[in-house]
């Protein structure tokens, strides 16, 4: 890593909806996989640093983490620029001296983050406290988190550079002058100052006495000009702010100016001419046509990466199927059907942002959860799902935590309030109490044994539940008086 460059993009910022984004990430890698840590790394050389730490039980790293760039597992993955994995570092000649190790992890799977420009930004990666050969299926799901991650670099650096452009063409409009136009009654010119003249390519000389409308104006702009120029002067108006008009110069070609008019007047307060003043705003105009194209095309992108999650999901969806169809072992095959599960909530949800066009921020949550209990329905047709789910738009991070907290709630309800598929009945139902939002599961099965207690839960669905919630500022809370009612209170955002 000696000769390694700072990278040239490191001083663009990452909004906070992104690293919201990216700490999602950095927390699903790691439950999907199941294991302790899932990063987001990020060079700062001669540094690399913890950008995003999943918040998961047993993960040593927190955010701000800094280590210098020494035989480290993501160093390999930043040098060599491909995937990195580490069964059992332990059992490597190359890898039983790592840093990593001290905090108890032994196994690692990395893949490289650039910018759009190539430029480096640093690795993804998820680590174990155990040795894990991460399964293909695992990998592909990394590499699928990897492209979502620099798609979003891919926004924020066209984001800069739209910026960058937008501040050049600030400082060119504070450095230009001022066109100052006299015109008499008729509309001939008796005054402009240099700026103008040079503007128009002429000297000053070969403007004065020509008539204004007739020589400098375009065709198309004639009588509109002419119109706004006779109503000045005969007094109904005698101001004109920010009027935007082109001008036609020695050339041939076509300046936008804004101006500001103002009628002139005599002794005997008589119209008599008028006076404007105006600035040259062709390359501002020119670059807001150009954020507006840049905006439009962010709009695209946007709508390609929710795409590209989307199908990327659907993909994983597909393979935990493939697997759970070759899969004899009782257990694995209810392990992954239980994946499947989350994944599909999380997929519904890009699904409905796909085709709705809308922004993350205006998600329809009723029409989300709908689908999400609807999906949940095929676990037992004995029995009875019936929903009441309030209408309501709330940002794509709610949705998704009531999305994957509606999952878990609904599916422990089926599992352990009806073993053997009996008959009976789970209610859910979503309402907005002020600034929260409650959501009540509740089921008649077969209740909760008499030693539960919710704090000391090991179970992974009740644990995703308490993490959501937790991370909403929320509060969860389960009771089984001749039913089983769960109920989870969060802040609307």
């Amino acid at each position: 890593m000696a000769n390694f460059q700072y990278p040239k993009t490191k001083d663009i910022e990452i909004p906070q909806e992104i690293v919201g984004k990216w700490q999602k990430i950095a927390d699903l890698i790691a439950q999907i996989i199941n294991v302790p840590t899932g990063l987001i790394m990020k060079v700062e050389p001669p540094y690399i640093e913890v950008f995003r730490s999943s918040r998961t039980k047993g993960n040593p790293y927190k955010v701000g983490d800094r280590e210098h760039l020494a035989g480290l597992y993501c160093e390999e993955v930043i040098t060599t620029q491909k995937e990195l994995l580490v069964p059992d570092a332990r059992e490597s000649q190359r890898w039983k001296d790592n840093p990593d190790i001290e905090l108890g992890m032994v196994s690692y799977l990395g893949f490289p983050l650039e910018w759009p420009d190539g430029e480096v930004f640093g690795t993804i990666c998820v680590l174990d406290s155990q040795k894990n050969e991460y399964s293909g299926l695992y990998r592909e799901l990394m590499e699928q988190f990897k492209e979502n991650v620099e798609a979003h670099l891919k926004l924020v650096y066209q984001k800069k550079e739209v910026e960058r452009e937008r501040d050049r063409t600030k400082k060119y409009l504070e450095a230009a002058g001022h066109i100052v136009l006299v015109l008499d009654e008729r509309g001939n010119v008796i005054q402009m100052n240099r700026r103008g003249s040079q503007l128009l390519g002429y000297e000053r000389e070969e403007i004065l006495g020509k008539n204004w409308i007739e020589n400098f104006v375009p065709e198309l702009w004639k009588q509109k000009i002419r119109d706004a120029f006779e109503k000045m002067m005969f007094g109904e108006r005698e101001k004109e702010e920010r009027y935007e008009a082109p001008v036609i110069t020695r050339d041939g070609n076509e300046k936008t100016i804004s101006w500001h008019h103002t009628a002139i007047k005599n002794g005997e307060d008589k119209i008599i001419g008028v006076l404007s003043s105006g600035n040259d705003i062709t390359e501002r105009k020119k670059a807001e046509e150009k954020l507006k194209q840049s905006l439009q095309e962010n709009k695209i992108l946007l709508r390609e990466v929710q795409h590209r999650v989307k199908n990327s999901l659907s993909m994983v969806l597909s393979l935990m199927r493939l697997q759970s169809g070759r899969t004899r072992d009782t257990k694995t095959k209810e392990f992954i059907e239980t994946l499947q599960k989350r994944v599909k909530s999380i997929s519904d949800l890009y699904a409905q942002l796909y085709q709705s066009g809308t922004s993350p921020e205006k998600v329809k949550l009723d029409r989300y959860l709908q689908k999400v209990v609807d999906n949940l329905k095929a676990y037992s047709p004995k029995v009875e799902v019936t929903s009441e789910i309030v209408s309501l738009t709330v940002a794509f991070e709610t949705a998704l935590s009531l999305g994957l907290i509606v999952n878990e709630l609904v599916t422990n309800a089926y599992k352990y309030g009806f073993p053997g598929k009996k008959e009976g009945h789970i209610s859910v139902k979503l309402e907005k109490r002020g600034k929260k939002i409650q959501l009540v599961v509740e089921d008649n099965g077969a209740g909760l044994s008499s030693d539960f207690d919710l704090e000391s839960s090991s179970g992974m669905g009740l644990h995703l539940v308490k993490m959501q919630v937790e991370q909403h500022e929320g509060s969860f809370d389960i009771r089984s008086d001749g039913k089983t009612r769960c109920v989870v209170s969060i802040r609307m955002k």
